[in-house]
């Protein structure tokens, strides 16, 4: 787990303690070991018992009073029969002022940088769902410079296939961020190496019109598949409504549209979406207080079927939750991810 702690450059790692020695008095080293993480009893579970979370190994060393190193490893807890499967490599972050040199478990430039619309595809499997991943995998060491000038964020990462900052860095990503006047703005590329296509780039622009807020997104990549999208999201009223169109290439056109509104003691929310392949999806979700510190839901989707959850909030990090859902092959429910069948958990946070 530790044996890649070498791959700090040495140089690093002198300059860090020469710093340090030099530093005022108020430098310092801080661990910590924060762990997430819930437990359950499930009927369609291994043996009815599951465990899942995440377990991080920390290090914050303040240098100065603009100069950071954090080291960290990070972990998965899969389970009461099996080994928590922590990271490689450690990853490091070096901090000073509005400049920062990451490597390790980080993401990629583009990926961080550009946002897309839902429905928005292109002709490979790094797209998933209604985001684009650009195009972080796991167990890729990624080397990333970032910069803040004025209001204009810039990043630049590249992998490394051997897994350390001194190897070779390809598939270099580039992403640029701001906003002028009202106006968001990211234009993000990424070459993808020996992925499914050579290159990929996004733009996406993001403004306010009136009581609504408007994305535009645009993507295409190495082998000229292209993407285009447009999102509204803003209110009617006391009701919020947000509408979505993806016109795809090499995929079929998406859409789809929700509303939100508070009917005394209930939160509910609608949504529908659909593709010109003829595929389509309706849904309704409702929140309410059951009683003081118990959350209810309920909901019902059209694809993955009917669902019911009552989490109790005894602490600030301490919930103790209760839920049905019908069976849909893994697929998780509502706004708190409830898991197929009948589920009784505990989780907190520490």
């Amino acid at each position: 787990m530790l044996k890649n702690l070498i791959l700090i450059p040495p140089a690093l790692m002198v300059a860090g303690l020469g710093y340090a020695g030099a530093a005022k008095a108020d430098s310092h080293i801080d661990f910590s070991l924060p762990v997430d993480f819930e437990f359950g009893l499930n009927d369609l579970a291994e043996n009815g018992l599951y465990l899942s979370g995440d377990i991080d190994m920390i290090a914050k060393i303040q240098l100065g009073d603009n100069l950071k190193l954090k080291l960290s490893v990070d972990g998965d807890l899969l389970g009461f029969d099996k080994a928590v499967n922590w990271d490689d490599f450690i990853t490091y972050e070096l901090r000073w002022g509005d400049v920062k040199f990451s490597a390790g478990n980080v993401d990629s430039a583009a990926g961080d940088i550009f946002s897309s619309v839902s429905g928005m595809s292109l002709n490979n499997s790094a797209v998933s769902g209604d985001e684009i991943d650009f195009f972080k995998q796991n167990g890729e060491y990624i080397v990333r410079f970032d910069a803040d000038i004025g209001d204009v964020s810039l990043a630049i990462s590249g992998d490394s296939p051997s897994d350390s900052v001194r190897g070779p860095i390809e598939n270099p990503s580039i992403g640029v961020s701001g906003s002028i006047g009202d106006f968001d703005f990211a234009v993000a590329y990424d070459a993808l190496g020996d992925r499914d296509t050579s290159t990929v780039f996004g733009a996406d622009i993001a403004f306010p019109a009136g009581d609504f807020d408007i994305e535009m997104a645009y993507q295409k990549d190495g082998e000229g598949d292209t993407a285009f999208g447009i999102a509204v999201d803003g209110s009617l009223g006391s009701v919020g409504v947000a509408a979505y169109f993806a016109n795809n290439s090499s995929a079929w056109n998406a859409y789809g549209a929700s509303a939100s509104a508070t009917l005394g003691e209930v939160d509910a929310g609608i949504y529908w979406s659909g593709s010109d392949s003829g595929y389509s999806n309706f849904g309704i979700d409702m929140q309410f207080d059951l009683a003081e510190n118990i959350k209810t839901y309920i909901g019902v989707d059209q694809g993955d079927g009917v669902y019911f959850g009552a989490i109790l909030k005894t602490g600030d990090d301490i919930k103790i939750g209760l839920s049905i859902a019908q069976d849909a092959g893994g697929q998780k429910h509502g706004p708190k991810d409830f898991m197929d069948g009948l589920s009784l958990w505990f989780s907190s946070s520490f």
